[in-house]
């Protein structure tokens, strides 16, 4: 069972469509806590595919680790380089996995 629980309690606003991967939707989802969740939607169920506490830092990972990933929504400038945020990245990382293991079951 994973430690991160995530209940609709626990979301600030809706989720909001940033783009597609392989054809599914992908979301970014925002807890009041300040976890940035980047998300595709499939058939089968759903996947993060990173997080972290910045937006452009979970967007990043998420290109990073899936190259066909396309985001396509307009937002403010978020260029962050993941090299300032290397030291944190093996958390953010850890933190997407838990998250999946509740996803999952």
């Amino acid at each position: 069972m994973s430690l991160l629980n995530i209940t609709a309690a626990h979301i600030k606003g809706a989720p909001k469509r940033i783009g597609r991967l392989d054809g599914s939707p992908v979301f970014l989802l925002v807890t009041k806590g300040g976890l940035n969740v980047i998300l595709a939607r499939y058939a089968s169920g759903a996947k993060a595919l990173a997080s972290a506490p910045h937006p452009g830092i979970a967007k990043a990972m998420a290109s990073r680790s899936y190259p066909d990933l396309i985001i396509d929504e307009l937002s403010k400038s978020e260029g962050i380089s993941l090299e300032h945020y290397k030291h944190l990245l093996g958390v953010f990382e850890d933190t997407t996995k838990r998250l999946n293991e509740g996803l999952e079951g």
